[in-house]
């Protein structure tokens, strides 16, 4: 919480662009909001919801005060919003519709001509939406169409690529959380994505390994080798003052060519990393404990 500015929000990354206001702060008051709220923690919570409220823009929030609003982070903002009660979540549906594509998945940005790939529906975007929608109360017809887009995106290999990241682990975990949340994971998919997670190496960051253990908690495959070797992995990672290192994971495709050489960002101040590996060891703890973490459709 030390590393929350006095304008109440949590910055990262350095992109051409700049830091990140809303995104990164809406994810890291998400990850917070999850765990025991001390005093002090209530505070920054609090400090963060109006700060980003102040960053509200007419078609949603955007990864700071200069870029357009975009779907990934408004979602994030509505996830958030949804945990601390706030009546703004109500209004999720409203903000994220206007981002759907024509095959049913959700757009990172809605403007195809302007943004390019980015504009394409994601893999990695469409189940936080999706996430946001059902935590936020929405309408269900809407989260079905999100729900049968990702289960229709599903890879051969058993898993979902992302767009944004240069691990695909990020995707994987974001699609089992979303379809945990809207009626359990099916039972085929549990058995392709168990058969995935056991092909993939060791851990190459924090955020990684995050998603990793994330996904296994969500298959409940939290007794299986792979499991256990990436908690170990992540503990033995954590340094003295109880973060992680900063992960260069964070990938900006280029807007008109695939062919284009991919930029990749670490997380400066190490913030994103530690929100999600702090998660993430917590699910598993929580599932340790005999807490329930995945439904079977």
């Amino acid at each position: 919480m030390g590393a929350q500015d006095s304008d109440g929000f949590w910055r990262d990354y350095s992109v051409p662009s700049g830091p990140s206001t809303a995104w990164t702060s809406a994810c890291i008051a998400w990850s917070l909001a999850h765990s025991p709220l001390s005093a002090e923690r209530r505070r920054a919570l609090e400090r963060s919801r109006v700060a980003i409220h102040s960053h509200r823009l007419a078609g949603g929030w955007g990864y700071n005060f200069e870029s357009e609003p975009d779907s990934d982070t408004t979602a994030w903002v509505f996830r958030l919003m949804a945990k601390l009660n706030d009546p703004c979540a109500r209004e999720a549906s409203k903000y994220l519709e206007p981002f759907l594509g024509e095959s049913g998945g959700v757009r990172t940005f809605p403007d195809l001509e302007r943004f390019g790939t980015w504009a394409h529906e994601h893999a990695d975007v469409t189940p936080n939406a999706g996430s946001a929608l059902v935590e936020s109360g929405s309408d269900g017809v809407l989260v079905a169409r999100l729900r049968a887009w990702c289960l229709a995106k599903q890879c051969g290999g058993g898993g979902w690529d992302s767009f944004w990241w240069s691990t695909d682990a990020y995707a994987v975990a974001r699609n089992l959380e979303f379809l945990n949340l809207s009626g359990g994971i099916p039972a085929t998919v549990l058995e392709v994505c168990r058969r995935w997670l056991r092909r993939q190496g060791r851990m190459e960051s924090a955020f990684e390994g995050a998603h990793l253990l994330l996904s296994a908690v969500l298959l409940e495959a939290i007794e299986e080798t792979k499991c256990l070797s990436l908690v170990n992995d992540l503990l033995s990672s954590q340094m003295s003052d109880g973060s992680w290192k900063a992960s260069t994971v964070l990938q900006v495709p280029h807007q008109s060519s695939d062919e284009a050489e991919v930029l990749l960002y670490d997380d400066c101040k190490r913030l994103m990393s530690t929100a999600m590996a702090s998660q993430s060891l917590k699910m598993w703890r929580q599932a340790k404990a005999g807490t329930p973490a995945c439904g079977v459709a």
